[in-house]
């Protein structure tokens, strides 16, 4: 994925999470957290982001090079990137918990493809699924109960 501020600062709902989306992340979250990205509306909520091109928030590192164990990592659309629940199974042995707003198939429409590529309505393995906004959900999987 390349470096595209501009891209992500002009995001709208459901694209971005809004109010209850970030309350519902609030009530989830256990512990050290870290935030898979930059997402401005989830920066207040967690201790640390990691991103590959990093602003003004996140330090810059691989989502896939994890070196250190977190309570909770949470994550936006995530999971609709082009690699999927791989990295669901990547993360598991860094965090105990693992919470992430998806977009569903419904709204697949309002996506040009260039980030987001899979779109699910099912979560093998997830303790809790939340709807939220139209055409999202946020997804807890408990990796240690």
């Amino acid at each position: 994925m390349k470096e595209d501020h501009e891209f992500w600062e002009n995001l709208t709902e459901p694209k971005i999470p809004n109010d209850y989306e970030v309350s519902v992340y609030k009530n989830y979250i256990k512990g050290r957290t870290l935030l898979l990205g930059e997402t401005k509306k989830l920066r207040q909520i967690v201790d640390k982001g990691l991103d590959l091109f990093p602003t003004d928030f996140a330090e810059k590192g691989d989502w896939f090079e994890l070196k250190e164990h977190f309570d909770t990592i949470i994550g936006d659309g995530v999971l609709n990137f082009e690699y999927g629940f791989t990295l669901l199974e990547y993360i598991k042995p860094y965090c105990d918990r693992f919470v992430c707003r998806v977009f569903m198939p419904e709204i697949k429409d309002i996506f040009t493809g260039k980030y987001a590529k899979n779109f699910y309505d099912k979560f093998p393995g997830s303790s809790i699924i939340n709807k939220t906004q139209k055409g999202c959900c946020i997804v807890v999987y408990n990796f240690k109960q």
